[in-house]
């Protein structure tokens, strides 16, 4: 998979906002403009409705009381989310950023159609308050005519560490349960359950009358285990916090800070440490904090996160996870399976709030097939590789698709002029073209020859017999032409001959004054 890179710096100052994209080691396009107080007024609302509708938070305990509601509070968060999203967008198309978005989407539209890839965004937001609106949502290309080339990443602030590329070993995952007061992580339970298929999962975490300080040491001595993690996770509530780079929640009134655990987090990293994922509450600092440490990845909810949705999340996240699709894409699945119709109903809102963090030189993390398992087929793929099987062992069947695949390739190559050769210093050179297709196309070898004369080739050989001339008298003019062409800028020519059948390049092709034959006859016991 291949991708493009642009930086993009948003950093608010009082009433205006400097946008500054970069990209390609030193192109830099920088804009002010206004923001509007409106934005922040909306979030607000929005946010408000959200906690509302949300009573079950992965960032808070339950709240107990009596009484009749009669808010709609689905009602409220419904609009307050279109009202946000509708004056975030209007500002993000203002034509003041046409500049950069034009630039991503040039990028977007060079981007080959044959091979999945991408422009990645990496926004990079100061302060905070910016960096906790739906960015994710900013469909760049979308007035341009392309939108789902381009995805977001956000960055962090501060970066003081290198990233470390994946280890190629069987994927080992730590899993800490964190507190789970007003919680139920069965859900994760089985999920994890099911991931041992393809990786290595070690789970630990709170318990009944489990002492705080022993599962403080075990918490640290697991993450920096002398084998190494390629994927953290933590599943509870947390919280932000500015100075200690987050707050887990571990047990009922127990937290753990990510400051406490730097040095444990510094050797899982040099240990392989890749990717982590907080399904809980509020964790834009703990991102920007692991990503600071040098993590490659880290996916965390913006906002409080609802349990139900947090188990749906994780669900869907694991399931693109075991598909062997890389992080980024496992998150907007996610996304999108909660956007979806049915579960926009039941969790409105729920799609805005996960946020992928990554560290700017980082490869996207995946799990990859490993050992026997990697080289076997799937059940879908293995019906059809049984019947090619079968089909290939009966001769007749054999020839009719070896004829069809060499037709289709010959005729795909004259519908679309390939003609492409690549020359790798090597220092000689084969080129194939379909021997079974008779007689050879005499236009297509001078495209041949054409191209093999930009390389200043000193000796070509044609091991075909040239001397259909009258049955291609326009081809064999315009072969002749290439070959005099070529061999006047030094080209020696080798043709093919058969010389006891007298059987050769033809004269009206090719002079033997100035070229060469060789027999091409061969015996069976040879």
């Amino acid at each position: 998979m291949i991708r493009k890179n642009f930086e993009l710096n948003v950093t608010k100052i009082e009433s205006t906002c400097i946008f500054e994209l970069n990209w390609e080691g030193g192109k830099r396009i920088t804009v002010n403009l206004q923001y509007p107080n409106l934005i922040n007024d909306y979030y607000e609302q929005w946010k408000t409705a959200y906690l509302e509708y949300y009573r079950n938070l992965r960032g808070r305990k339950k709240t107990s009381g009596k009484g009749i509601i009669t808010k709609d509070f689905r009602s409220d968060l419904v609009n307050s989310q279109s009202k946000l999203l509708d004056e975030f967008h209007h500002w993000l198309f203002s034509p003041e950023l046409l500049e950069i978005r034009r630039e991503i989407v040039n990028s977007a539209n060079n981007l080959s159609d044959k091979q999945k890839q991408w422009v990645e965004v990496f926004l990079t937001c100061n302060p905070i308050e910016i960096g906790r609106l739906p960015w994710e949502t900013w469909e760049i290309g979308t007035d341009l005519g392309i939108s789902n080339r381009i995805r977001i990443a956000r960055n962090a602030a501060n970066i003081r560490h290198d990233n470390l590329r994946p280890l190629n070993r069987k994927v080992r995952i730590l899993a800490i349960l964190g507190d789970n007061t007003g919680l139920n992580f069965d859900s994760e339970k089985e999920e994890l359950k099911k991931f041992k298929s393809i990786a290595y999962v070690k789970v630990i975490g709170w318990t009944l009358n489990k002492n705080i300080d022993e599962l403080k040491q075990e918490i640290v001595q697991n993450i920096s285990s002398v084998d190494g993690w390629d994927i953290l996770f933590f599943i509870g509530h947390s919280n932000e916090s500015v100075l200690t780079g987050g707050e887990l929640g571990i047990a009922p009134n127990a937290s753990i800070f990510i400051s406490e655990i730097e040095d444990a987090l510094k050797l899982a990293k040099n240990r392989g440490l890749q990717f982590a994922v907080f399904n809980s509450c509020s964790g834009i600092n703990i991102a920007e904090s692991l990503i600071n440490l040098g993590l490659s990845q880290v996916v965390v909810m913006r906002e409080p996160i609802n349990n139900n949705v947090a188990q749906e999340f994780f669900k869907q996240f694991l399931r693109s996870l075991s598909e062997y699709k890389d992080v980024h894409e496992s998150l907007l699945d996610a996304s999108k399976f909660l956007k979806q119709q049915e579960k926009r109903l039941t969790y409105p809102s729920t799609y805005l709030v996960p946020s992928l963090f990554r560290h700017p030189n980082s490869e996207l993390f995946r799990i990859k097939p490993f050992g026997i398992k990697r080289w076997l087929p799937s059940v879908q793929e293995l019906l059809p590789l049984l019947i090619i099987l079968f089909l290939s062992l009966v001769p007749g069947i054999q020839n009719q698709l070896l004829r069809l695949r060499l037709w289709n390739q010959a005729f795909y190559r004259k519908l679309t002029e390939q003609v492409e050769i690549h020359i790798n210093n090597q220092p000689v050179l084969f080129i194939t073209v379909d021997k079974n297709i008779y007689p050879t196309d005499y236009s297509y070898l001078a495209k041949k020859i054409d191209k093999i004369s930009e390389f200043d080739s000193k000796i070509v050989g044609v091991d075909y017999i040239l001397d259909q001339e009258k049955r291609q008298s326009k081809k064999a003019a315009q072969l002749a032409k290439s070959i005099r062409n070529a061999a006047s800028k030094g080209t020696i020519f080798v043709f093919a001959a058969l010389e006891d059948r007298k059987e050769g390049v033809s004269n009206k092709i090719a002079s033997l004054n100035w070229s060469l034959q060789g027999d091409i006859r061969t015996f069976n016991t040879h």
